[in-house]
Protein backbone atom coordinates (compact mmCIF):
# COMPACT_ATOMS: atom_id res chain seq x y z
CA UNK A 1 0.00 0.00 0.00
CA UNK A 2 2.77 2.68 1.01
CA UNK A 3 4.65 1.26 -2.32
CA UNK A 4 1.43 2.05 -4.73
CA UNK A 5 0.83 5.37 -2.73
CA UNK A 6 4.15 6.77 -3.59
CA UNK A 7 3.59 5.10 -6.60
CA UNK A 8 0.58 7.43 -7.41
CA UNK A 9 2.38 10.81 -5.76
CA UNK A 10 4.94 10.05 -8.58
CA UNK A 11 2.59 9.81 -11.31
CA UNK A 12 1.16 12.77 -10.09
CA UNK A 13 4.00 14.42 -9.85
CA UNK A 14 4.96 13.29 -13.93
CA UNK A 15 1.39 14.75 -14.83
CA UNK A 16 1.92 18.37 -13.41
CA UNK A 17 5.31 18.61 -14.31
CA UNK A 18 6.94 19.29 -11.24
CA UNK A 19 10.79 18.19 -10.99
CA UNK A 20 9.75 15.88 -13.46
CA UNK A 21 13.10 14.40 -14.20
CA UNK A 22 12.56 12.96 -10.86
CA UNK A 23 8.87 11.97 -10.76
CA UNK A 24 10.06 9.85 -14.27
CA UNK A 25 12.72 8.38 -12.00
CA UNK A 26 10.43 7.31 -9.63
CA UNK A 27 7.91 6.28 -11.47
CA UNK A 28 10.21 4.01 -13.33
CA UNK A 29 11.76 2.73 -10.18
CA UNK A 30 8.16 1.93 -8.72
CA UNK A 31 6.52 0.88 -11.78
CA UNK A 32 9.24 -1.80 -12.27
CA UNK A 33 9.06 -2.86 -8.52
CA UNK A 34 5.66 -3.93 -8.90
CA UNK A 35 6.10 -5.61 -12.30
CA UNK A 36 8.89 -7.30 -10.85
CA UNK A 37 7.04 -8.39 -7.47
CA UNK A 38 4.46 -10.53 -9.72
CA UNK A 39 6.04 -11.35 -12.90
CA UNK A 40 3.08 -13.56 -13.71
CA UNK A 41 0.23 -10.90 -15.15
CA UNK A 42 2.13 -8.79 -16.52
CA UNK A 43 1.69 -8.10 -20.53
CA UNK A 44 3.00 -6.44 -23.28
CA UNK A 45 1.49 -2.85 -22.20
CA UNK A 46 3.10 -2.84 -18.85
CA UNK A 47 6.59 -3.64 -20.50
CA UNK A 48 6.40 -1.10 -23.09
CA UNK A 49 5.22 1.26 -20.72
CA UNK A 50 8.23 0.64 -18.41
CA UNK A 51 10.49 1.22 -21.68
CA UNK A 52 8.97 4.26 -22.73
CA UNK A 53 9.38 5.45 -19.03
CA UNK A 54 13.46 4.47 -19.21
CA UNK A 55 13.72 6.59 -21.94
CA UNK A 56 11.70 9.84 -21.23
CA UNK A 57 13.98 10.56 -18.10
CA UNK A 58 16.89 11.79 -20.89
CA UNK A 59 14.19 13.53 -22.31
CA UNK A 60 12.77 17.15 -21.14
CA UNK A 61 9.70 16.67 -20.71
CA UNK A 62 9.40 19.14 -18.25
CA UNK A 63 10.18 22.41 -20.59
CA UNK A 64 6.86 22.96 -21.74
CA UNK A 65 3.19 23.49 -20.49
CA UNK A 66 4.62 22.13 -16.33
CA UNK A 67 5.49 23.59 -13.56
CA UNK A 68 8.99 23.15 -14.51
CA UNK A 69 8.13 25.28 -17.08
CA UNK A 70 6.35 28.14 -14.74
CA UNK A 71 8.70 28.47 -12.43
CA UNK A 72 11.63 28.52 -15.12
CA UNK A 73 13.69 25.76 -14.22
CA UNK A 74 15.97 24.29 -16.91
CA UNK A 75 15.15 21.22 -18.25
CA UNK A 76 16.94 18.07 -18.19
CA UNK A 77 17.96 16.43 -21.88
CA UNK A 78 17.22 17.79 -24.75
CA UNK A 79 14.91 17.08 -27.70
CA UNK A 80 17.28 16.02 -30.40
CA UNK A 81 19.70 13.89 -30.43
CA UNK A 82 20.39 10.38 -29.76
CA UNK A 83 17.72 10.47 -26.31
CA UNK A 84 15.29 11.61 -29.28
CA UNK A 85 16.80 8.78 -31.23
CA UNK A 86 16.34 6.14 -28.95
CA UNK A 87 12.81 6.81 -28.06
CA UNK A 88 11.37 7.08 -31.96
CA UNK A 89 14.30 3.40 -32.26
CA UNK A 90 12.21 1.72 -29.37
CA UNK A 91 8.45 2.40 -31.33
CA UNK A 92 9.82 1.34 -34.33
CA UNK A 93 11.23 -2.00 -32.38
CA UNK A 94 8.24 -2.95 -31.12
CA UNK A 95 6.24 -3.29 -34.38
CA UNK A 96 9.18 -4.83 -36.82
CA UNK A 97 9.37 -7.51 -34.67
CA UNK A 98 6.27 -7.89 -34.18
CA UNK A 99 5.87 -8.38 -37.58
CA UNK A 100 8.75 -9.99 -37.96
CA UNK A 101 7.91 -13.03 -35.06
CA UNK A 102 4.35 -14.08 -36.93
CA UNK A 103 6.29 -16.19 -39.20
CA UNK A 104 5.50 -19.83 -39.94
CA UNK A 105 2.11 -21.85 -40.94
CA UNK A 106 -0.45 -19.89 -38.99
CA UNK A 107 0.32 -15.79 -40.35
CA UNK A 108 2.28 -16.66 -43.81
CA UNK A 109 1.62 -20.33 -45.29
CA UNK A 110 -2.03 -20.38 -44.45
CA UNK A 111 -2.78 -17.00 -43.35
CA UNK A 112 -5.44 -17.98 -40.80
CA UNK A 113 -3.08 -16.46 -37.90
CA UNK A 114 -5.97 -13.98 -37.37
CA UNK A 115 -8.91 -16.37 -37.74
CA UNK A 116 -7.61 -18.24 -34.99
CA UNK A 117 -6.64 -15.23 -32.74
CA UNK A 118 -10.09 -13.56 -32.88
CA UNK A 119 -11.96 -17.19 -31.68
CA UNK A 120 -9.20 -17.76 -29.14
CA UNK A 121 -11.79 -18.19 -25.59
CA UNK A 122 -8.38 -16.81 -23.75
CA UNK A 123 -9.29 -12.94 -25.69
CA UNK A 124 -12.25 -13.34 -27.89
CA UNK A 125 -15.13 -10.86 -27.48
CA UNK A 126 -18.72 -11.05 -29.17
CA UNK A 127 -17.18 -8.80 -31.72
CA UNK A 128 -14.09 -10.73 -32.04
CA UNK A 129 -16.69 -14.26 -33.01
CA UNK A 130 -18.47 -12.10 -35.29
CA UNK A 131 -15.45 -10.61 -36.85
CA UNK A 132 -14.51 -14.47 -37.18
CA UNK A 133 -17.34 -15.32 -38.82
CA UNK A 134 -17.03 -12.67 -41.80
CA UNK A 135 -15.28 -15.41 -44.37
CA UNK A 136 -12.33 -16.87 -44.94
CA UNK A 137 -11.32 -14.44 -48.07
CA UNK A 138 -11.47 -11.28 -45.74
CA UNK A 139 -9.99 -12.89 -42.64
CA UNK A 140 -6.94 -14.14 -44.78
CA UNK A 141 -6.78 -10.50 -46.77
CA UNK A 142 -7.15 -8.91 -42.91
CA UNK A 143 -4.24 -11.40 -41.74
CA UNK A 144 -1.68 -10.42 -44.11
CA UNK A 145 -2.76 -6.48 -43.72
CA UNK A 146 -1.96 -6.73 -39.88
CA UNK A 147 1.54 -8.54 -40.77
CA UNK A 148 2.21 -5.93 -43.32
CA UNK A 149 0.71 -2.99 -41.24
CA UNK A 150 3.17 -3.67 -38.16
CA UNK A 151 6.01 -3.72 -40.58
CA UNK A 152 4.82 -0.79 -42.56
CA UNK A 153 4.34 1.61 -39.40
CA UNK A 154 7.88 0.34 -38.35
CA UNK A 155 9.61 1.75 -41.49
CA UNK A 156 7.18 5.06 -41.45
CA UNK A 157 8.64 5.39 -37.79
CA UNK A 158 12.34 4.58 -38.53
CA UNK A 159 12.01 6.84 -41.87
CA UNK A 160 14.55 10.14 -41.71
CA UNK A 161 12.89 11.61 -44.46
CA UNK A 162 9.61 13.87 -44.76
CA UNK A 163 9.51 13.32 -40.84
CA UNK A 164 6.54 15.66 -39.94
CA UNK A 165 4.30 14.23 -42.65
CA UNK A 166 5.50 10.16 -41.82
CA UNK A 167 5.74 10.13 -38.42
CA UNK A 168 2.37 11.91 -38.10
CA UNK A 169 1.11 9.63 -40.22
CA UNK A 170 2.74 6.63 -38.08
CA UNK A 171 1.21 7.62 -35.14
CA UNK A 172 -2.32 8.12 -36.82
CA UNK A 173 -2.27 4.37 -37.54
CA UNK A 174 -1.02 3.52 -34.42
CA UNK A 175 -3.70 5.28 -32.04
CA UNK A 176 -6.49 3.45 -34.50
CA UNK A 177 -4.82 -0.01 -34.97
CA UNK A 178 -4.12 -0.06 -31.13
CA UNK A 179 -8.20 1.51 -30.25
CA UNK A 180 -9.40 -1.27 -32.89
CA UNK A 181 -7.49 -4.01 -31.29
CA UNK A 182 -8.76 -2.70 -27.61
CA UNK A 183 -12.70 -2.57 -29.00
CA UNK A 184 -11.84 -6.28 -30.83
CA UNK A 185 -10.11 -8.37 -27.73
CA UNK A 186 -9.90 -8.38 -23.90
CA UNK A 187 -6.52 -7.31 -23.51
CA UNK A 188 -6.83 -5.04 -20.37
CA UNK A 189 -4.74 -1.92 -20.69
CA UNK A 190 -2.20 -3.13 -23.05
CA UNK A 191 -4.26 -1.45 -26.23
CA UNK A 192 -4.85 1.98 -24.37
CA UNK A 193 -1.51 2.28 -23.64
CA UNK A 194 -0.46 1.61 -27.01
CA UNK A 195 -2.57 3.95 -28.33
CA UNK A 196 -1.70 7.10 -25.88
CA UNK A 197 1.71 6.64 -25.64
CA UNK A 198 2.85 6.99 -29.14
CA UNK A 199 1.54 10.98 -29.35
CA UNK A 200 4.57 11.34 -27.65
CA UNK A 201 6.14 10.56 -31.27
CA UNK A 202 3.80 13.66 -33.32
CA UNK A 203 6.84 15.88 -34.41
CA UNK A 204 7.20 19.49 -34.54
CA UNK A 205 5.33 20.13 -37.60
CA UNK A 206 1.95 18.90 -36.30
CA UNK A 207 2.17 20.97 -33.64
CA UNK A 208 2.86 23.65 -35.81
CA UNK A 209 0.41 22.76 -38.39
CA UNK A 210 -2.92 20.75 -37.23
CA UNK A 211 -2.16 20.77 -33.93
CA UNK A 212 -1.73 24.50 -34.07
CA UNK A 213 -5.03 25.48 -31.79
CA UNK A 214 -4.47 23.03 -29.39
CA UNK A 215 -0.90 24.64 -29.00
CA UNK A 216 -2.04 28.10 -28.52
CA UNK A 217 -4.77 26.91 -26.28
CA UNK A 218 -2.17 24.85 -23.91
CA UNK A 219 0.11 27.84 -24.11
CA UNK A 220 -2.65 30.01 -23.20
CA UNK A 221 -3.19 28.09 -20.35
CA UNK A 222 -0.09 27.62 -18.91
CA UNK A 223 1.70 30.43 -19.74
CA UNK A 224 4.30 28.59 -20.69
CA UNK A 225 7.37 28.75 -23.31
CA UNK A 226 9.58 25.99 -24.07
CA UNK A 227 12.56 26.50 -22.37
CA UNK A 228 16.17 25.16 -23.46
CA UNK A 229 18.80 23.04 -21.40
CA UNK A 230 21.25 25.26 -19.83
CA UNK A 231 25.07 23.96 -19.14
CA UNK A 232 24.38 20.25 -20.14
CA UNK A 233 26.53 18.21 -17.52
CA UNK A 234 27.90 15.30 -18.13
CA UNK A 235 26.15 15.11 -21.70
CA UNK A 236 29.09 13.58 -23.21
CA UNK A 237 28.50 10.37 -20.74
CA UNK A 238 24.76 10.73 -20.87
CA UNK A 239 24.81 9.98 -24.23
CA UNK A 240 27.57 7.30 -24.41
CA UNK A 241 25.33 5.55 -21.86
CA UNK A 242 21.74 5.97 -23.81
CA UNK A 243 23.49 4.56 -27.09
CA UNK A 244 24.94 1.88 -25.18
CA UNK A 245 21.59 1.18 -23.56
CA UNK A 246 19.88 1.18 -27.08
CA UNK A 247 22.36 -1.22 -28.13
CA UNK A 248 21.11 -3.65 -25.66
CA UNK A 249 17.65 -2.89 -26.15
CA UNK A 250 18.47 -3.97 -29.93
CA UNK A 251 20.56 -7.08 -28.84
CA UNK A 252 17.61 -8.21 -26.37
CA UNK A 253 14.97 -7.82 -29.48
CA UNK A 254 17.18 -9.87 -32.11
CA UNK A 255 17.68 -12.79 -28.62
CA UNK A 256 14.40 -13.01 -28.37
CA UNK A 257 13.42 -14.31 -31.75
CA UNK A 258 13.78 -18.33 -33.22
CA UNK A 259 17.10 -17.38 -34.97
CA UNK A 260 18.76 -15.33 -31.92
CA UNK A 261 18.15 -17.95 -29.53
CA UNK A 262 20.39 -20.14 -31.42
CA UNK A 263 23.20 -17.24 -30.71
CA UNK A 264 25.19 -17.93 -27.56
CA UNK A 265 24.76 -14.27 -26.24
CA UNK A 266 27.34 -13.52 -23.65
CA UNK A 267 26.03 -13.81 -20.03
CA UNK A 268 27.06 -10.22 -19.13
CA UNK A 269 24.78 -8.35 -21.72
CA UNK A 270 21.51 -9.94 -20.71
CA UNK A 271 22.52 -10.16 -17.02
CA UNK A 272 23.11 -5.87 -18.05
CA UNK A 273 19.53 -6.07 -20.10
CA UNK A 274 17.57 -7.73 -17.20
CA UNK A 275 19.01 -5.15 -14.81
CA UNK A 276 18.51 -2.08 -16.64
CA UNK A 277 14.28 -3.99 -17.66
CA UNK A 278 15.57 -3.11 -21.36
CA UNK A 279 14.28 -6.73 -22.14
CA UNK A 280 12.35 -7.17 -25.31
CA UNK A 281 9.46 -9.51 -25.89
CA UNK A 282 7.17 -8.79 -29.09
CA UNK A 283 5.22 -11.58 -29.55
CA UNK A 284 2.30 -10.67 -30.01
CA UNK A 285 -0.28 -13.03 -30.89
CA UNK A 286 2.67 -14.77 -32.70
CA UNK A 287 4.47 -17.01 -33.87
CA UNK A 288 1.08 -19.40 -33.14
CA UNK A 289 -1.84 -17.34 -32.13
CA UNK A 290 -3.61 -17.79 -28.12
CA UNK A 291 -4.49 -21.35 -27.85
CA UNK A 292 -8.30 -22.59 -28.02
CA UNK A 293 -9.32 -24.11 -24.97
CA UNK A 294 -10.42 -23.85 -21.41
CA UNK A 295 -9.50 -24.41 -17.81
CA UNK A 296 -10.99 -26.69 -15.15
CA UNK A 297 -10.47 -26.98 -11.76
CA UNK A 298 -11.58 -30.24 -10.36
CA UNK A 299 -12.11 -30.91 -6.46
CA UNK A 300 -12.45 -33.89 -4.69
CA UNK A 301 -14.74 -33.57 -1.57
CA UNK A 302 -14.07 -36.04 1.33
CA UNK A 303 -17.09 -37.93 0.62
CA UNK A 304 -16.27 -38.92 -2.93
CA UNK A 305 -17.76 -36.44 -4.83
CA UNK A 306 -16.73 -34.19 -7.60
CA UNK A 307 -17.26 -30.55 -8.90
CA UNK A 308 -15.76 -28.39 -10.93
CA UNK A 309 -15.38 -24.90 -9.08
CA UNK A 310 -14.13 -22.89 -12.22
CA UNK A 311 -14.70 -23.87 -16.10
CA UNK A 312 -13.81 -21.24 -18.48
CA UNK A 313 -13.72 -19.00 -20.49
CA UNK A 314 -16.66 -18.88 -22.54
CA UNK A 315 -16.60 -20.48 -25.69
CA UNK A 316 -18.27 -20.26 -28.76
CA UNK A 317 -20.23 -23.69 -28.44
CA UNK A 318 -19.95 -22.93 -24.42
CA UNK A 319 -20.92 -19.19 -23.95
CA UNK A 320 -22.38 -19.92 -20.63
CA UNK A 321 -18.73 -20.78 -19.12
CA UNK A 322 -17.20 -18.83 -16.56
CA UNK A 323 -15.34 -15.95 -17.13
CA UNK A 324 -11.97 -15.05 -16.10
CA UNK A 325 -11.85 -12.96 -12.81
CA UNK A 326 -9.95 -10.05 -13.96
CA UNK A 327 -7.60 -9.36 -16.77
CA UNK A 328 -4.31 -10.25 -14.27
CA UNK A 329 -6.05 -13.33 -13.60
CA UNK A 330 -6.35 -13.92 -17.52
CA UNK A 331 -2.67 -13.69 -17.86
CA UNK A 332 -2.13 -15.46 -14.32
CA UNK A 333 -3.63 -18.64 -15.47
CA UNK A 334 -2.19 -18.35 -19.22
CA UNK A 335 1.50 -18.26 -17.62
CA UNK A 336 0.38 -21.53 -16.23
CA UNK A 337 0.56 -23.08 -19.14
CA UNK A 338 4.06 -23.02 -19.22
CA UNK A 339 6.52 -25.57 -17.87
CA UNK A 340 8.92 -22.89 -16.73
CA UNK A 341 6.20 -21.39 -14.50
CA UNK A 342 4.77 -24.53 -13.16
CA UNK A 343 5.62 -23.90 -9.66
CA UNK A 344 2.39 -20.96 -9.65
CA UNK A 345 0.46 -23.59 -10.63
CA UNK A 346 -0.36 -25.10 -6.65
CA UNK A 347 -0.87 -21.54 -5.99
CA UNK A 348 -3.62 -20.38 -8.52
CA UNK A 349 -5.66 -23.98 -7.87
CA UNK A 350 -5.67 -22.94 -4.23
CA UNK A 351 -6.74 -19.34 -4.38
CA UNK A 352 -9.42 -20.46 -7.70
CA UNK A 353 -10.76 -22.74 -4.78
CA UNK A 354 -10.97 -20.01 -2.05
CA UNK A 355 -12.66 -17.71 -4.18
CA UNK A 356 -15.11 -20.16 -5.21
CA UNK A 357 -15.73 -20.37 -1.28
CA UNK A 358 -14.03 -24.06 -0.38
CA UNK A 359 -11.27 -24.09 2.01
CA UNK A 360 -8.66 -25.93 -0.18
CA UNK A 361 -7.52 -27.91 3.75
CA UNK A 362 -11.58 -29.85 3.37
CA UNK A 363 -10.56 -31.12 -0.13
CA UNK A 364 -9.45 -34.82 -0.60
CA UNK A 365 -7.84 -34.19 -3.71
CA UNK A 366 -7.81 -31.12 -6.82
CA UNK A 367 -6.52 -31.31 -10.79
CA UNK A 368 -6.17 -28.08 -12.30
CA UNK A 369 -6.06 -28.43 -16.22
CA UNK A 370 -6.67 -27.05 -19.80
CA UNK A 371 -8.36 -28.54 -22.21
CA UNK A 372 -6.81 -27.44 -25.86
CA UNK A 373 -8.02 -27.58 -29.17
CA UNK A 374 -5.01 -27.53 -31.03
CA UNK A 375 -5.28 -27.16 -34.94
CA UNK A 376 -4.15 -29.86 -37.54
CA UNK A 377 -1.96 -29.10 -40.74
CA UNK A 378 -5.58 -27.34 -42.86
CA UNK A 379 -6.17 -24.97 -39.91
CA UNK A 380 -8.66 -26.92 -38.33
CA UNK A 381 -9.32 -27.52 -34.81
CA UNK A 382 -8.85 -31.04 -33.37
CA UNK A 383 -10.64 -32.44 -30.46
CA UNK A 384 -10.05 -31.32 -26.83
CA UNK A 385 -6.85 -32.65 -25.70
CA UNK A 386 -6.32 -32.90 -21.31
CA UNK A 387 -3.05 -31.13 -20.00
CA UNK A 388 -2.72 -31.88 -16.77
CA UNK A 389 -1.07 -28.80 -14.92
CA UNK A 390 -1.43 -29.73 -11.30
CA UNK A 391 -2.74 -32.72 -9.07
CA UNK A 392 -3.20 -32.90 -5.58
CA UNK A 393 -2.79 -36.25 -4.05
CA UNK A 394 -5.49 -37.78 -3.23
CA UNK A 395 -5.39 -37.99 0.72
CA UNK A 396 -5.11 -40.76 2.94
CA UNK A 397 -8.39 -41.39 5.46
CA UNK A 398 -7.65 -42.38 8.86
CA UNK A 399 -8.85 -45.89 9.74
Amino acid sequence: VLLNTLLGGFAVGLIVGWRTPWMVAGCWVLLNSLQVRNPFVGDRGDLELSLILFWAFFLPLGSRWSLDSRAGRAPFGQARGIAAAALVTQFGLIYLFAAYLKEGEFWLTRGDGLYHSLISPLFSTKLSLWLADSGAGMLSLGNYAVVAGEFFVAMLLLCPWSVGLVRTLAVAILVFFHVSVGVVFQLGLFPWIGAILPLALLPTEFWHGWGRRIESLLDGRFGSQERQEVRPRFKLGRDLFVGAALVLALLSCFVNTPKGREWAAPRWTSDLTDGLRLTQHWELFSPIPPYYGTFVLRTVKADGATQDLFHGPPTREKPELQTFPSHRWRMLMIATLYPHFEVVRPGVAEALARRAGVDPSTLQGMEYSFFAELPNEKGALQPAVEWKLWQQPAKVREP
